[in-house]
Protein backbone atom coordinates (compact mmCIF):
# COMPACT_ATOMS: atom_id res chain seq x y z
CA UNK A 1 0.00 0.00 0.00
CA UNK A 2 1.07 3.35 -0.91
CA UNK A 3 0.27 6.53 1.22
CA UNK A 4 1.57 9.95 0.19
CA UNK A 5 0.27 12.79 2.21
CA UNK A 6 -0.67 16.10 1.15
CA UNK A 7 -0.94 19.51 3.49
CA UNK A 8 -3.65 21.87 1.94
CA UNK A 9 -4.41 23.75 4.96
CA UNK A 10 -2.94 24.16 8.04
CA UNK A 11 -5.74 21.67 10.01
CA UNK A 12 -6.45 19.97 6.57
CA UNK A 13 -4.57 16.71 4.96
CA UNK A 14 -4.99 14.30 1.85
CA UNK A 15 -4.21 11.36 1.56
CA UNK A 16 -3.83 9.57 -1.61
CA UNK A 17 -3.52 5.81 -1.22
CA UNK A 18 -3.17 2.96 -3.50
CA UNK A 19 -3.96 -0.38 -2.72
CA UNK A 20 -2.10 -3.30 -4.50
CA UNK A 21 -4.71 -5.86 -6.64
CA UNK A 22 -3.75 -9.01 -4.30
CA UNK A 23 -5.22 -6.82 -1.68
CA UNK A 24 -8.40 -6.16 -3.52
CA UNK A 25 -8.33 -9.41 -4.98
CA UNK A 26 -8.21 -11.16 -1.75
CA UNK A 27 -11.45 -8.62 -0.12
CA UNK A 28 -13.66 -9.62 -3.74
CA UNK A 29 -12.81 -13.28 -3.27
CA UNK A 30 -13.80 -13.07 0.55
CA UNK A 31 -17.13 -11.45 -0.14
CA UNK A 32 -17.80 -13.75 -3.10
CA UNK A 33 -17.58 -16.88 -0.58
CA UNK A 34 -19.50 -15.03 1.78
CA UNK A 35 -22.54 -14.64 -0.53
CA UNK A 36 -21.93 -18.37 -2.02
CA UNK A 37 -22.31 -19.25 1.43
CA UNK A 38 -26.09 -18.01 2.39
CA UNK A 39 -27.31 -16.89 -1.27
CA UNK A 40 -30.18 -19.22 -2.30
CA UNK A 41 -30.54 -19.50 -5.98
CA UNK A 42 -33.25 -21.77 -7.41
CA UNK A 43 -31.81 -24.88 -8.73
CA UNK A 44 -28.64 -24.78 -6.07
CA UNK A 45 -28.74 -25.63 -2.63
CA UNK A 46 -27.92 -23.36 0.17
CA UNK A 47 -24.08 -22.70 0.11
CA UNK A 48 -23.32 -24.53 -3.11
CA UNK A 49 -23.79 -21.63 -5.57
CA UNK A 50 -20.99 -21.96 -8.30
CA UNK A 51 -19.03 -19.05 -7.66
CA UNK A 52 -19.24 -18.42 -11.84
CA UNK A 53 -23.68 -18.35 -11.43
CA UNK A 54 -22.82 -15.76 -8.85
CA UNK A 55 -20.69 -13.25 -10.73
CA UNK A 56 -22.50 -14.18 -13.66
CA UNK A 57 -26.26 -12.81 -11.85
CA UNK A 58 -24.51 -10.15 -9.24
CA UNK A 59 -20.61 -10.00 -10.29
CA UNK A 60 -20.76 -5.90 -10.43
CA UNK A 61 -22.60 -5.68 -7.03
CA UNK A 62 -20.56 -8.23 -4.86
CA UNK A 63 -17.24 -6.43 -6.23
CA UNK A 64 -18.57 -3.04 -5.70
CA UNK A 65 -19.72 -4.15 -2.21
CA UNK A 66 -16.13 -6.05 -1.22
CA UNK A 67 -14.32 -2.61 -2.36
CA UNK A 68 -17.05 -0.24 0.03
CA UNK A 69 -16.04 -3.04 3.25
CA UNK A 70 -11.97 -2.62 1.92
CA UNK A 71 -11.96 1.07 2.13
CA UNK A 72 -12.68 1.99 5.36
CA UNK A 73 -10.27 -0.56 6.42
CA UNK A 74 -7.16 0.94 4.47
CA UNK A 75 -7.86 3.89 5.65
CA UNK A 76 -7.88 3.17 9.51
CA UNK A 77 -4.52 1.42 8.32
CA UNK A 78 -3.40 4.49 6.45
CA UNK A 79 -4.37 6.72 9.34
CA UNK A 80 -1.84 4.39 11.48
CA UNK A 81 1.09 4.47 8.94
CA UNK A 82 0.99 8.39 8.80
CA UNK A 83 0.61 8.70 12.37
CA UNK A 84 -2.53 11.38 11.92
CA UNK A 85 -5.47 12.03 14.49
CA UNK A 86 -8.36 13.21 12.77
CA UNK A 87 -10.60 15.37 14.64
CA UNK A 88 -13.64 14.79 12.73
CA UNK A 89 -14.53 11.72 9.74
CA UNK A 90 -12.86 11.48 6.88
CA UNK A 91 -14.39 12.67 3.62
CA UNK A 92 -13.35 9.77 0.61
CA UNK A 93 -13.04 10.87 -2.53
CA UNK A 94 -12.05 10.19 -6.33
CA UNK A 95 -11.66 6.47 -5.01
CA UNK A 96 -11.33 4.02 -8.26
CA UNK A 97 -10.49 0.53 -9.91
CA UNK A 98 -8.49 -0.04 -12.47
CA UNK A 99 -8.81 -3.27 -14.97
CA UNK A 100 -6.60 -5.27 -13.13
CA UNK A 101 -7.53 -4.46 -9.54
CA UNK A 102 -5.39 -1.54 -8.40
CA UNK A 103 -7.57 0.80 -5.90
CA UNK A 104 -6.88 4.48 -5.75
CA UNK A 105 -9.08 6.49 -3.78
CA UNK A 106 -8.57 10.18 -1.76
CA UNK A 107 -9.20 10.99 2.02
CA UNK A 108 -9.72 14.69 3.25
CA UNK A 109 -9.26 14.52 6.82
CA UNK A 110 -9.10 17.52 9.57
CA UNK A 111 -6.31 17.18 11.99
CA UNK A 112 -5.86 19.95 15.29
CA UNK A 113 -3.63 22.96 13.80
CA UNK A 114 -0.02 23.44 15.43
CA UNK A 115 -0.80 25.80 18.01
CA UNK A 116 1.15 29.32 17.36
CA UNK A 117 2.08 29.83 20.72
CA UNK A 118 4.56 32.41 20.96
CA UNK A 119 4.94 33.98 24.37
CA UNK A 120 2.58 33.48 27.02
CA UNK A 121 4.62 34.75 29.75
CA UNK A 122 5.25 38.58 30.68
CA UNK A 123 2.02 39.41 29.25
CA UNK A 124 1.26 43.49 29.99
CA UNK A 125 -2.29 43.51 31.58
CA UNK A 126 -4.12 46.31 33.67
CA UNK A 127 -5.60 45.19 36.68
CA UNK A 128 -8.53 47.21 37.05
CA UNK A 129 -10.33 46.90 40.93
CA UNK A 130 -13.33 49.10 41.57
CA UNK A 131 -13.52 51.21 44.53
CA UNK A 132 -15.65 50.00 47.46
CA UNK A 133 -18.29 53.05 48.80
CA UNK A 134 -20.45 53.60 51.38
CA UNK A 135 -23.05 54.09 49.37
CA UNK A 136 -22.08 50.22 48.05
CA UNK A 137 -22.21 48.67 51.58
CA UNK A 138 -25.71 50.88 52.16
CA UNK A 139 -27.05 49.10 48.91
CA UNK A 140 -25.74 45.27 50.54
CA UNK A 141 -27.80 46.29 53.87
CA UNK A 142 -30.65 47.38 51.70
CA UNK A 143 -30.33 43.69 50.16
CA UNK A 144 -30.40 42.48 53.49
CA UNK A 145 -33.29 44.27 54.97
CA UNK A 146 -35.19 42.58 51.79
CA UNK A 147 -34.22 39.73 52.65
CA UNK A 148 -35.36 39.88 56.39
CA UNK A 149 -38.51 41.63 55.25
CA UNK A 150 -42.12 41.04 56.62
CA UNK A 151 -44.83 41.42 54.14
CA UNK A 152 -48.43 41.87 55.47
CA UNK A 153 -51.50 41.17 53.62
CA UNK A 154 -53.05 45.54 52.44
CA UNK A 155 -55.93 46.80 50.72
CA UNK A 156 -54.43 49.50 49.33
CA UNK A 157 -53.44 50.11 45.53
CA UNK A 158 -50.04 47.81 44.83
CA UNK A 159 -47.24 50.20 44.68
CA UNK A 160 -43.41 49.42 44.06
CA UNK A 161 -42.27 46.74 46.31
CA UNK A 162 -45.38 45.38 46.90
CA UNK A 163 -45.83 41.13 46.62
CA UNK A 164 -48.73 41.35 44.02
CA UNK A 165 -49.82 38.22 43.28
CA UNK A 166 -52.28 38.14 40.24
CA UNK A 167 -53.98 35.68 37.29
CA UNK A 168 -53.22 36.97 33.48
CA UNK A 169 -54.33 35.72 30.62
CA UNK A 170 -52.70 36.19 27.02
CA UNK A 171 -55.20 37.65 24.21
CA UNK A 172 -54.99 37.08 20.94
CA UNK A 173 -55.01 40.21 18.11
CA UNK A 174 -58.74 40.63 18.34
CA UNK A 175 -58.60 40.67 22.14
CA UNK A 176 -59.31 37.23 22.95
CA UNK A 177 -58.06 34.76 25.43
CA UNK A 178 -55.69 32.04 23.53
CA UNK A 179 -56.35 28.51 25.17
CA UNK A 180 -53.28 27.11 27.24
CA UNK A 181 -51.78 30.21 27.63
CA UNK A 182 -53.36 31.20 31.07
CA UNK A 183 -51.03 31.26 33.91
CA UNK A 184 -52.80 31.31 37.79
CA UNK A 185 -51.03 32.75 41.08
CA UNK A 186 -48.37 34.40 39.58
CA UNK A 187 -46.45 36.28 42.60
CA UNK A 188 -43.90 38.85 42.40
CA UNK A 189 -42.51 42.15 43.22
CA UNK A 190 -43.60 45.46 41.58
CA UNK A 191 -40.48 47.34 40.27
CA UNK A 192 -38.67 44.40 40.01
CA UNK A 193 -36.29 44.31 37.82
CA UNK A 194 -36.43 40.70 36.88
CA UNK A 195 -40.04 41.75 35.60
CA UNK A 196 -40.77 43.63 32.17
CA UNK A 197 -40.68 46.96 32.71
CA UNK A 198 -44.06 47.18 31.07
CA UNK A 199 -45.41 44.84 33.27
CA UNK A 200 -44.61 46.87 36.15
CA UNK A 201 -45.10 50.07 34.88
CA UNK A 202 -49.46 48.80 33.97
CA UNK A 203 -49.89 47.18 37.41
CA UNK A 204 -48.92 49.92 39.64
CA UNK A 205 -52.51 51.13 41.75
CA UNK A 206 -54.21 48.28 41.24
CA UNK A 207 -56.33 46.65 43.56
CA UNK A 208 -57.93 43.77 44.73
CA UNK A 209 -60.09 42.09 42.37
CA UNK A 210 -58.92 44.95 39.52
CA UNK A 211 -59.03 43.50 35.96
CA UNK A 212 -56.53 45.23 34.16
CA UNK A 213 -55.96 45.02 30.18
CA UNK A 214 -52.43 45.62 29.45
CA UNK A 215 -50.19 46.04 26.49
CA UNK A 216 -46.10 44.34 26.82
CA UNK A 217 -43.14 45.07 24.21
CA UNK A 218 -40.84 42.48 24.42
CA UNK A 219 -37.06 43.24 24.47
CA UNK A 220 -35.15 41.76 20.87
CA UNK A 221 -33.19 39.51 22.89
CA UNK A 222 -36.09 37.84 25.46
CA UNK A 223 -35.20 34.39 26.16
CA UNK A 224 -38.64 33.56 24.94
CA UNK A 225 -37.80 33.41 21.13
CA UNK A 226 -41.41 33.43 20.12
CA UNK A 227 -41.94 36.30 21.96
CA UNK A 228 -38.98 38.43 21.63
CA UNK A 229 -39.41 41.93 19.42
CA UNK A 230 -42.71 40.90 19.72
CA UNK A 231 -46.03 42.97 21.11
CA UNK A 232 -48.81 40.78 23.39
CA UNK A 233 -51.80 41.95 25.33
CA UNK A 234 -52.69 40.37 28.36
CA UNK A 235 -55.93 40.83 30.52
CA UNK A 236 -54.55 40.65 34.22
CA UNK A 237 -56.43 40.38 37.33
CA UNK A 238 -55.00 41.10 41.09
CA UNK A 239 -56.00 38.66 43.77
CA UNK A 240 -53.58 40.06 46.24
CA UNK A 241 -51.59 42.88 47.36
CA UNK A 242 -49.03 42.17 50.51
CA UNK A 243 -46.83 45.44 51.70
CA UNK A 244 -43.68 45.07 52.59
CA UNK A 245 -42.22 46.10 55.81
CA UNK A 246 -38.17 46.32 56.12
CA UNK A 247 -36.89 46.09 59.44
CA UNK A 248 -35.01 48.87 60.36
CA UNK A 249 -31.32 48.94 60.87
CA UNK A 250 -30.46 48.95 63.94
CA UNK A 251 -27.98 47.12 65.92
CA UNK A 252 -30.91 44.53 66.86
CA UNK A 253 -30.98 43.76 62.97
CA UNK A 254 -26.91 43.48 62.49
CA UNK A 255 -27.50 40.79 65.61
CA UNK A 256 -30.26 38.77 63.71
CA UNK A 257 -28.49 38.95 60.61
CA UNK A 258 -25.47 36.86 62.25
CA UNK A 259 -22.76 37.17 64.90
CA UNK A 260 -22.08 40.62 64.93
CA UNK A 261 -22.19 43.12 67.99
CA UNK A 262 -23.75 46.00 66.38
CA UNK A 263 -24.50 47.69 62.73
CA UNK A 264 -21.38 49.19 62.84
CA UNK A 265 -20.02 45.99 62.92
CA UNK A 266 -22.20 44.72 60.17
CA UNK A 267 -21.06 47.48 57.99
CA UNK A 268 -17.63 47.03 57.98
CA UNK A 269 -18.26 43.04 57.45
CA UNK A 270 -20.17 43.81 54.15
CA UNK A 271 -17.45 46.23 53.32
CA UNK A 272 -14.31 43.71 53.90
CA UNK A 273 -16.66 40.84 52.19
CA UNK A 274 -17.41 43.47 48.98
CA UNK A 275 -13.80 44.03 48.78
CA UNK A 276 -13.06 40.02 48.23
CA UNK A 277 -15.41 39.73 45.58
CA UNK A 278 -14.11 42.73 43.74
CA UNK A 279 -10.46 41.17 44.36
CA UNK A 280 -11.75 37.85 43.10
CA UNK A 281 -13.80 39.64 39.82
CA UNK A 282 -10.46 41.87 39.30
CA UNK A 283 -8.24 38.90 38.92
CA UNK A 284 -11.06 37.02 36.90
CA UNK A 285 -11.06 39.88 34.66
CA UNK A 286 -7.43 40.80 34.05
CA UNK A 287 -6.65 36.24 33.47
CA UNK A 288 -9.30 36.30 30.89
CA UNK A 289 -7.54 40.16 29.06
CA UNK A 290 -4.36 37.44 28.99
CA UNK A 291 -6.21 34.88 27.48
CA UNK A 292 -7.74 37.56 24.35
CA UNK A 293 -4.03 39.28 24.46
CA UNK A 294 -3.41 35.14 23.95
CA UNK A 295 -5.95 34.63 21.10
CA UNK A 296 -4.58 38.05 19.20
CA UNK A 297 -1.27 38.08 19.01
CA UNK A 298 -1.59 34.39 17.55
CA UNK A 299 -4.23 33.67 15.05
CA UNK A 300 -4.69 30.67 13.48
CA UNK A 301 -7.33 28.98 11.70
CA UNK A 302 -9.56 26.06 13.38
CA UNK A 303 -11.23 23.14 11.70
CA UNK A 304 -14.87 23.93 10.51
CA UNK A 305 -15.93 20.42 12.64
CA UNK A 306 -14.66 21.48 15.50
CA UNK A 307 -16.76 24.70 15.51
CA UNK A 308 -19.55 22.51 14.48
CA UNK A 309 -19.17 20.40 17.20
CA UNK A 310 -19.11 23.27 19.42
CA UNK A 311 -22.20 25.26 18.07
CA UNK A 312 -24.40 21.78 18.33
CA UNK A 313 -23.48 21.25 21.72
CA UNK A 314 -24.99 24.88 22.36
CA UNK A 315 -28.19 24.52 20.05
CA UNK A 316 -28.44 21.17 22.16
CA UNK A 317 -27.91 22.21 25.21
CA UNK A 318 -30.68 25.53 24.53
CA UNK A 319 -32.71 22.82 23.38
CA UNK A 320 -33.03 20.69 26.79
CA UNK A 321 -33.31 24.59 28.86
CA UNK A 322 -36.10 25.44 26.25
CA UNK A 323 -38.20 22.28 25.48
CA UNK A 324 -41.18 23.83 24.98
CA UNK A 325 -39.96 26.12 22.60
CA UNK A 326 -39.51 26.43 18.73
CA UNK A 327 -35.67 27.83 18.29
CA UNK A 328 -34.21 29.30 15.30
CA UNK A 329 -31.27 27.21 15.19
CA UNK A 330 -29.25 28.94 12.24
CA UNK A 331 -29.74 32.21 14.40
CA UNK A 332 -28.37 30.32 17.15
CA UNK A 333 -25.64 29.43 15.47
CA UNK A 334 -24.85 32.01 13.77
CA UNK A 335 -24.87 34.61 16.98
CA UNK A 336 -22.86 32.29 18.60
CA UNK A 337 -20.77 31.44 16.12
CA UNK A 338 -17.68 33.83 17.77
CA UNK A 339 -17.57 33.08 21.36
CA UNK A 340 -17.48 28.91 20.38
CA UNK A 341 -14.61 30.24 18.38
CA UNK A 342 -12.87 31.97 21.42
CA UNK A 343 -13.88 29.03 23.59
CA UNK A 344 -11.85 26.81 21.26
CA UNK A 345 -8.87 28.14 21.32
CA UNK A 346 -8.52 29.29 25.24
CA UNK A 347 -8.97 25.64 25.93
CA UNK A 348 -6.66 24.90 22.97
CA UNK A 349 -4.03 27.63 24.29
CA UNK A 350 -4.24 26.74 27.76
CA UNK A 351 -3.62 22.84 27.26
CA UNK A 352 -0.37 24.01 25.27
CA UNK A 353 0.17 25.65 28.61
CA UNK A 354 -0.11 22.91 30.18
CA UNK A 355 2.07 20.72 28.26
CA UNK A 356 4.97 23.32 28.16
CA UNK A 357 4.88 23.76 31.75
CA UNK A 358 4.47 20.07 32.56
CA UNK A 359 1.06 20.64 34.38
CA UNK A 360 -0.66 17.85 36.33
CA UNK A 361 -3.79 17.09 38.41
CA UNK A 362 -2.54 15.48 42.16
CA UNK A 363 -4.56 13.76 44.74
CA UNK A 364 -4.65 16.90 46.89
CA UNK A 365 -6.34 18.93 44.11
CA UNK A 366 -9.09 16.62 43.65
CA UNK A 367 -9.41 16.34 47.25
CA UNK A 368 -10.33 19.81 47.75
CA UNK A 369 -12.74 19.81 44.34
CA UNK A 370 -14.41 17.35 45.88
CA UNK A 371 -14.40 19.17 49.52
CA UNK A 372 -15.75 22.29 47.79
CA UNK A 373 -18.77 20.19 45.90
CA UNK A 374 -19.61 18.72 49.10
CA UNK A 375 -20.30 22.01 51.05
CA UNK A 376 -21.86 23.46 47.68
CA UNK A 377 -24.36 20.48 47.48
CA UNK A 378 -24.61 19.51 51.13
CA UNK A 379 -23.41 16.50 50.16
CA UNK A 380 -20.71 13.81 51.93
CA UNK A 381 -17.42 14.12 50.74
CA UNK A 382 -17.32 10.79 50.30
CA UNK A 383 -20.48 10.24 48.36
CA UNK A 384 -18.88 12.89 45.73
CA UNK A 385 -15.68 11.09 45.67
CA UNK A 386 -17.25 7.78 44.97
CA UNK A 387 -19.45 9.74 41.85
CA UNK A 388 -16.68 10.71 39.86
CA UNK A 389 -14.82 7.45 40.93
CA UNK A 390 -17.30 5.49 39.35
CA UNK A 391 -17.19 7.38 36.29
CA UNK A 392 -13.94 7.30 34.81
CA UNK A 393 -14.66 9.80 31.72
CA UNK A 394 -16.20 12.52 34.57
CA UNK A 395 -12.99 12.26 36.25
CA UNK A 396 -10.70 12.28 33.69
CA UNK A 397 -12.98 15.79 32.29
CA UNK A 398 -12.13 16.60 35.99
CA UNK A 399 -8.85 16.53 36.01
CA UNK A 400 -8.16 18.10 32.72
CA UNK A 401 -10.49 20.98 34.09
CA UNK A 402 -7.85 21.54 37.71
CA UNK A 403 -4.07 21.50 34.80
CA UNK A 404 -6.41 23.83 32.55
CA UNK A 405 -7.21 26.11 35.83
CA UNK A 406 -3.16 25.57 36.92
CA UNK A 407 -2.25 26.96 33.67
CA UNK A 408 -4.66 30.16 33.88
CA UNK A 409 -3.06 30.62 37.50
CA UNK A 410 0.89 30.27 35.31
CA UNK A 411 -0.31 32.96 32.88
CA UNK A 412 -1.21 35.29 35.44
CA UNK A 413 1.50 34.08 38.02
CA UNK A 414 4.05 35.18 34.93
CA UNK A 415 2.28 38.37 33.86
CA UNK A 416 3.05 41.81 33.87
CA UNK A 417 0.12 43.12 36.31
CA UNK A 418 -0.69 46.78 36.20
CA UNK A 419 -3.33 47.03 39.32
CA UNK A 420 -5.29 50.25 38.83
CA UNK A 421 -8.09 51.97 41.22
CA UNK A 422 -11.66 52.69 39.22
CA UNK A 423 -12.95 55.42 41.50
CA UNK A 424 -16.82 56.36 40.95
CA UNK A 425 -17.42 60.00 40.10
CA UNK A 426 -19.67 61.60 42.56
CA UNK A 427 -22.72 62.77 40.48
CA UNK A 428 -22.00 66.55 39.57
CA UNK A 429 -24.51 69.36 40.60
CA UNK A 430 -27.13 70.52 38.59
CA UNK A 431 -25.30 73.84 37.05
CA UNK A 432 -27.12 77.04 38.01
CA UNK A 433 -28.50 78.65 35.03
CA UNK A 434 -28.50 82.66 34.66
CA UNK A 435 -31.53 83.87 33.19
CA UNK A 436 -31.80 86.50 30.93
CA UNK A 437 -34.90 88.61 29.87
CA UNK A 438 -34.42 89.61 26.20
CA UNK A 439 -36.27 92.96 25.33
CA UNK A 440 -36.76 94.06 21.71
Amino acid sequence: MKVEVKETKTYERVLEVEVPPERVKQAIEETYNSYARKAKIPGFRKGKVPKEILKARFGPAIEQEAIDNLIPKIYKEALKETGLSPVSEGIIEDFSVTEDKILKFKAKLEVMPPIPLQRYKGITVKREIKEITDEDVEKELESLQNLYAEYTPSENEAKRGDLLTVDYQLLDQYGLPIIGERVENYAFELGSPEVLADFNEALIGIKINEERRIVVEYPLDHQNQKLAGQRASFLVKAKEVKEKKAPELSDEFAKTVGEFQNLQELRTRLREQLRLNEEQRSIQSAKTKILNTLIEENPFELPESMIKNSLDAIVEDMKHRQKNQTLDEEKIRESYRLAAIWEIKRMLFLEEVVKRQNLTSTEEDLEKYFESIAISQQKSKEKIKQKFVQDREELEHLKNEIRRQKAIDCLYANAEVIEEIIKKEKPKSPEKKRRFLLWD
